[in-house]
């Protein structure tokens, strides 16, 4: 079979952070069991935050770009892609698992190109998560407020949660996926379907990594970051991050 990988691009506030924790506890156990594995992220270890900084276009904005600037660097930008192309070329696992939500701001031609490149030659399977769009914009409003950000004007922001944002332009959102990754290569997930019917979108993630659901852990301590207050950095972890982004950049 050839090699893989199962990308998950959020939607924001739709348990990617769960699931995130999930990938990284079960990676010795469930995820190895079905050749799958989740390397550890460039910047932060629990997530991968380097493919939306290495994908999307540098003119563009978001927490984690606002928040570390020095990601923008050369050799910070170097380092963070030679990271991402030596692991696509580990022998195996079969599977790699990547996740983080930050991907689902992708929406240009050239940045779904850049993802492709960095993943090529592995064959990508595209997950997204789709919420309610208005439930979304409430929610990810909260998280903006308790993340530090206030809500913007400019309906090109990542911050505009207006009723016609684009961040609910879910077809956009997909559309783009397709052209970049081929359309039978990109799955659309209900979180709100996953909620009501599993309490959370781990068992659909199982089914797609061919993890038996009997095998599934208590999933009751997978409810991480409702309010936001996750992806507000202690100073504890922003000191480590320094110290991760000190190591390779200028």
């Amino acid at each position: 079979m050839p090699q893989r990988v199962l990308l998950h691009v959020g939607t924001h506030k739709t348990g990617s952070t769960s699931l995130q924790h999930f990938f990284r506890d079960q990676n010795d156990t469930l995820l190895a069991a079905v050749g799958a594995s989740y390397p550890d992220g460039f910047l932060i270890p629990t997530m991968h935050s380097e493919l939306p900084l290495l994908t999307i276009r540098p003119e563009r904005l978001w927490p984690a770009r606002i928040r570390f600037p020095e990601t923008q660097g050369e050799t910070w930008l170097a380092a963070a892609a030679q990271h991402v192309r030596t692991t696509v070329h580990s022998s195996p696992p079969d599977i790699l698992v990547w996740s983080h939500e930050d991907l689902s701001y992708l929406r240009f031609d050239d940045e779904f190109q850049r993802l492709r490149d960095l993943l090529d030659p592995r064959e990508v399977t595209v997950v997204a998560v789709l919420r309610d769009k208005n439930d979304f914009l409430r929610s990810y409003g909260d998280q903006l407020e308790a993340m530090g950000f206030s809500p913007s004007d400019d309906p090109s922001s990542f911050a505009y949660v207006g009723p016609d944002s684009w961040l609910v332009d879910y077809d956009a959102l997909l559309d783009g996926y397709r052209r970049g990754f081929g359309h039978d290569n990109v799955k659309a997930l209900d979180y709100d379907e996953a909620v009501r019917t599993d309490g959370s979108v781990i068992p659909a993630f199982a089914d797609l990594l061919g993890v038996a659901r009997s095998s599934l852990p208590a999933l009751d301590g997978y409810f991480w970051n409702r309010a936001g207050v996750q992806l507000r950095p202690s100073d504890g972890q922003l000191a480590e991050i320094r110290q991760r982004l000190a190591q390779n950049s200028p």
